[in-house]
């Protein structure tokens, strides 16, 4: 998740947060939050109240991964 806008310059709100390890962000531009999407990582993103959040989402897979 790679953030192109910040918070509390472009958009209000907005916060990722994961609330299994009590973690929540108010992400800068440029900021990447990199984490497995599975059931042990649950998270939300608090509404946007004002203004743009603008991010570049990639999703990866298993098979697509040479390890």
């Amino acid at each position: 998740l790679l953030y192109l806008s910040s918070s509390g310059v472009d958009f209000e709100g907005g916060e990722i947060t994961f609330p299994e390890y009590d973690i929540s962000i108010r992400p800068n531009s440029g900021d990447l939050v990199f984490f497995t999407g599975d059931l042990d990582h649950k998270h939300y993103v608090s509404k946007v109240v004002s203004g743009e959040r603008l991010t570049l989402v990639v999703f990866l897979r298993p098979e697509n991964i040479d390890i």
